[in-house]
């Protein structure tokens, strides 16, 4: 066993979701020669079961140990255990530790060696080759290893991840967006428009084998902008007529192409699109302007309720304290949501604002946040705690109408007051699947309302999952 990669993405005890990362990795790293041991739901391991594990794992052939950060909760899942994992590297002082993520999380730490950054399928490769003659500790892959090159980003799924007839995979269709929200920090922003597509055959291959080997027809597209060309969703048309079963779909949809371009609404529907993410952000016409986003929110509420029509499920999400928005402005698009039928769910967030000359990728507010109206300042440094010192990732901020306090309590405030009328969300019904929920029934005799879920037996039954995939690992 030459490489292990710990991952897990937990956020109640009522979910199981599963990230691409770690298996796509694992899937370059294979196809190069290496094995590699993918170790999910991370979070529900003890020590003591990672000291049993490592020991029935590890071999003087082991490389090295990595965490996958995307979703992993890096100060108390790891960082908060440093004594641990030192006392593993004394225990196999031959093996390197690994922090990679799509945004991983640099902090001083004891025990990590090397931080690798951003997309990191080739980067992971070539690090691995040559992992006794790497000498910068902090890899950006999205910089040094740019991949472009994407008719093959499949994830090669295996017997021994357990996944059930059902369940909800992630899968790449592209990487990166073409537009530059002024409030976005993704990596590969502002891409040109026909850069980093897949191919049609892989795209294909990939849909039936995971259908013939796990029963799996649902997916996550998690590409940043899903349908940010017709050609792109006539690619994906083209490859699911390959096929003879049917798929279904949730993904990022950017609401304002429906309006720009309104046939791709009837492709998205043919390709089986079911659950659609929006960034709404704000609904006051300067806001929106002030972002780079059409100005007429009437015409993107429009396009939502054709979708709607379509039985197509959706979440929105909204940011509290952008430019030219108001208190009173954020209360009012609230209202808007709240009584809009043709809303399923909607999410708050305030505004985050990263320092420029810290953060690995910044948004236009980032690097110019006087230019959109804010005041900001540098956190104060914490000393002395177990993550290590912290490094000033993001700033606090103030503009004429609001502070970062007030927005975080706004928007706290507004997700507390829609518990009874929230539907299931977009990235949750994975979630569901994956524990074998009905959720096509749930829709039909509860109108899919949350707080009508069996939460008790959605518990037990992620705890069964889990129990059991523990078991068979450690069968191995």
């Amino acid at each position: 066993m030459q490489t292990i990669i710990f991952t897990g993405l937990e956020i109640s005890p009522h979910s199981l979701y599963r990230g691409a990362g770690a298996y796509r990795i694992r899937t370059a790293l294979e196809d190069s020669g290496y094995s590699c041991l993918v170790v999910d739901f991370f979070q529900h391991f003890s020590t003591d079961e990672i000291s049993k594990l490592l020991e029935t794992y590890i071999t003087k052939e082991t490389l090295w140990i990595g965490f996958s950060t995307t979703f992993l909760n890096t100060t108390t899942e790891i960082h908060d255990n440093a004594i641990f994992w030192e006392n593993i590297k004394k225990t196999y002082p031959w093996i390197k530790i690994v922090s990679g993520g799509s945004k991983a999380l640099v902090q001083e730490s004891t025990f990590i060696d090397y931080y690798i950054t951003g997309y990191a399928d080739d980067a992971v490769v070539e690090f691995t080759k040559n992992i006794n003659t790497v000498t910068e500790q902090i890899i950006d892959s999205n910089k040094d290893y740019n991949k472009k090159d994407l008719s093959n980003i499949a994830i090669k799924w295996k017997d021994t991840d357990m996944i059930l007839p059902g369940s909800s995979l992630p899968m790449e269709i592209a990487r990166g967006c073409i537009f530059n929200c002024a409030f976005c920090n993704f990596p590969m922003n502002n891409k040109k428009k026909f850069d980093y597509f897949r191919n049609v055959n892989n795209i294909a291959d990939e849909l039936k084998y995971n259908y013939e080997h796990y029963g799996v027809s649902d997916y996550s597209f998690m590409d940043d902008t899903f349908n940010d060309s017709m050609q792109k969703l006539e690619l994906l048309h083209t490859a699911i007529s390959k096929l003879d079963f049917k798929i279904t779909y949730s993904t990022y949809i950017k609401p304002e192409l429906l309006v720009a371009q309104p046939d791709q609404i009837p492709l998205l529907v043919e390709t089986g699109l079911k659950y659609a993410a929006y960034g709404l952000e704000s609904l006051n016409p300067d806001t929106r302007q002030a972002i780079f986003k059409m100005k007429d929110p009437d015409r993107i509420l429009e396009a939502l309720t054709v979708m709607h029509k379509n039985s197509i499920s959706n979440q929105c999400t909204m940011i509290v304290g952008l430019p030219h928005e108001s208190i009173e402005s954020v209360y009012n698009s609230f209202d808007i949501l709240y009584n809009a039928d043709y809303i399923d769910h909607f999410s708050y967030y305030p505004l985050t604002i990263h320092n420029a000359t810290n953060y690995a990728y910044t948004s236009p507010i980032d690097k110019n946040p006087k230019g959109f109206g804010y005041i900001v300042k540098p956190r104060a440094v914490l000393k002395n705690t177990s993550a290590g010192k912290t490094n000033g990732a993001s700033m606090s901020w103030y503009n004429k109408y609001m502070n970062e306090t007030q927005a975080s309590r706004i928007a706290e405030e507004l997700n507390s007051r829609c518990t009874e009328r929230f539907k299931i969300p977009v990235w949750y019904r994975e979630s569901l699947l994956n524990l074998g929920f009905d959720v096509d029934k749930h829709n039909k005799e509860h109108s899919g309302y949350l707080h009508k879920l069996p939460y008790d037996e959605l518990k037990c039954a992620k705890h069964h999952i889990i129990t059991n995939y523990k078991a068979q690992l450690f069968k191995r």
